[in-house]
């Protein structure tokens, strides 16, 4: 594929209008700008990686889809856990919706950790947070067992 022959660049361009909504940046596509994956930055470009962008973590922890019209959901059926809540009003909005060919959504139940898992002193050891990046601190509950 010619890339000097391309009249436009819609990926680069919807990127580039998500970044001056000033959203704060997440972890794709070039998470920490591109150091994590230099032939991501050879592909797309340093312009491309440097924007930094993702959709929001709630959303891509809370349910994944993995094929059209099924998804998994982080479930928990303790209610004592501040996940219950997310979890069950989730199952009842997804459950109600249709797949694009007017299907009933197939939603797989995914158990969370019981013991929730939590950053520790080591975990950030050594870590540097970019500017306006999202910090992270000691006792603080991980996507794997909160959303």
């Amino acid at each position: 594929m010619d890339l000097k022959r391309q009249a436009s660049a819609p990926l680069y361009e919807a990127i580039e209008t998500f970044r001056k909504k000033r959203i704060v940046p997440f972890d794709v596509p070039g998470h920490k700008r591109g150091r994590g994956n230099p032939e991501l930055v050879d592909l797309l470009g340093e312009r491309c990686v440097g924007i930094d962008v993702n959709s929001m973590k709630p959303l891509d922890n809370l349910y994944r889809f993995v094929r059209p019209g099924e998804l998994l959901l982080a479930w928990t059926d303790d209610e004592n856990d501040p996940q219950y809540v997310r979890s069950h009003m989730a199952y009842e909005i997804l459950s109600s919706q249709k797949d694009a060919k007017g299907r009933p959504i197939k939603i797989h139940k995914l158990p969370i950790p019981h013991i929730p898992v939590c950053i520790t002193e080591e975990d950030l050891k050594g870590y540097e947070f970019e500017e306006g990046e999202d910090t992270r601190e000691v006792g603080e509950r991980l996507a794997a067992s909160l959303y």
